[in-house]
C-alpha cells in the first residue's frame, strides 16, 4: 500500500512539473499555445493524468475507493 502511494506521489510530481512547463511555454509566448511542442507536452501531461487515475483507482484525490 505504501509503495502504491509513493508511486502516486511520483506521478503527481511529474504532472506538476509538466503542467508548469506547459504553463510557462504559453505564458511567455501566447503563439505557442497550438504549436507542435505544446501539443506534445500536453499529450504527455494527459498520459500522466491517466496513469495517475489508473494508479489511484480512478479517484482524483488518490483516496481509497469505498466498496
Amino acid at each position: 500500500m505504501k509503495e502504491k502511494r509513493l508511486k502516486e506521489i511520483r506521478i503527481l510530481n511529474k504532472i506538476e512539473k509538466i503542467r508548469e512547463k506547459m504553463h510557462n511555454m504559453i505564458k511567455h509566448d501566447k503563439g505557442t499555445m497550438f504549436d507542435d511542442e505544446t501539443v506534445v507536452v500536453s499529450q504527455h501531461l494527459d498520459e500522466l493524468i491517466v496513469e495517475y487515475l489508473r494508479s489511484s483507482g480512478g479517484n482524483c484525490r488518490g483516496e481509497a475507493q469505498e466498496s
